[in-house]
């Protein structure tokens, strides 16, 4: 009846609102950092292990096709799940673009997470949900859209 997607198309029957954007950071485990990135970052990049969430997620190549001036074929770990991916990141499996709401204040501690630069990654979402009238889904969308202006950019 609803979800939150990247895709601004809404499917028959149902419409699509703009909630926003979700920002990802390119982040890594210190020890990562350490073992993998000495010299110049894109150098480093395209030879140090990468996580993506699933085979269609394009993000991280994205960012290192714009880092790289080129395209790059890291080794890649897939983690379909948004926590673990976080906590891979942070547990030096790979590199990787990390929502900014994952973030912990506890990343900044020593044996942490690294920004790798100063460049993000802002993916729009929206909101999209059957148009039949129904006061709980009118509910629900003024609920979404109300976190979503509070959480994302």
């Amino acid at each position: 009846m609803a979800a939150v997607t990247a895709e601004p198309t809404p499917v028959q029957g149902c419409a699509a609102v703009r909630l926003g954007a979700m920002r990802y950071l390119p982040m890594a485990s210190r020890d990562f950092c350490d073992r993998y990135l000495g010299g110049p970052l894109g150098a480093s990049l395209a030879k140090a292990p990468m996580l993506n969430f699933n085979r269609k997620d394009a993000l991280q190549t994205s960012y290192l096709r714009s880092v790289t001036r080129r395209s790059a074929y890291p080794p890649t770990h897939f983690l379909p799940s948004s926590a673990a991916f976080s906590e891979a990141v942070r547990m030096g499996l790979g590199w990787g673009l990390v929502p900014e709401p994952d973030l912990r204040p506890d990343d900044d501690a020593p044996g942490g997470l690294v920004r790798l630069d100063d460049r993000h990654v802002d993916v729009p979402l929206y909101w999209q949900h059957w148009r039949v009238e129904s006061a709980l889904l009118r509910t629900l969308t003024e609920e979404v859209r109300a976190h979503a202006e509070a959480a994302l950019h």
